[in-house]
Parts: structure tokens; C-alpha cells; sequence
């Protein structure tokens, strides 16, 4: 009997709690990069055994979590950088509208 395959969890943008938890991970980040991250954390190690880093098998749960909020947060990022793009665009076409109307008197 073949099971079925279960679905992916991925984190909902729009979801309060979830926007929540993406805004702590960015935090914890703290502007390090996801791979330092995993080094710093422990998901990853680099030693004299593995010179070129190996995954911490007993923490593989928590690094897919951490994943997929990295995955979330650039997501996150892209949002914030188009509504910024939209904000100074919206910004830019006031100021043209106040000026014609300065003009007028």
C-alpha cells in the first residue's frame, strides 16, 4: 500500500503569526549570512574531520525549519522592496501634482 506523499509546510506571508515568527528569524539572523548562520547555530561544523563542513544530522529538523524561514524572509524582503518601489513612486507623482497646483497660483 503506497502512502501519500505529505505536503510541504512553507510559511504564509500573510499570516500574522508566520510574518511573526519570518520577523524573529531576521532578527536572529542579525545580518549574517543563512550559511554562517548554520555554523554559528551548529547545523553545520567545520573541523579538522570535515575541512569543507558537514551537516549535523541530529539538527536536520531545525535547519529545514530555518530553510524555509530563510526561503520566507527573501520572499518577506522582495515584498518590503516593491512596496518601497510603489511608496516613493506614489510619493513622486504627489509632488508633481502639488507643484502643477503651486504653479496655478
Amino acid at each position: 500500500m503506497k502512502s501519500e506523499p505529505q505536503p510541504k509546510f512553507e510559511y504564509d506571508l500573510y499570516n500574522t503569526e508566520h510574518r511573526q515568527q519570518i520577523k524573529d528569524f531576521e532578527n536572529e539572523l542579525n545580518g549574517r549570512s543563512f550559511e554562517q548562520f548554520c555554523y554559528d547555530v551548529g547545523f553545520m561544523v567545520k573541523n579538522e574531520r570535515y575541512p569543507y563542513g558537514a551537516m549535523a544530522y541530529s539538527r536536520l529538523g531545525e535547519y529545514e525549519d530555518a530553510r524555509l524561514k530563510f526561503g520566507a524572509l527573501r520572499a518577506l524582503k522582495d515584498i518590503r522592496k516593491s512596496a518601497e518601489k510603489k511608496e516613493a513612486e506614489a510619493n513622486q507623482s504627489l509632488e508633481l501634482d502639488v507643484n502643477k497646483i503651486a504653479e496655478l497660483f
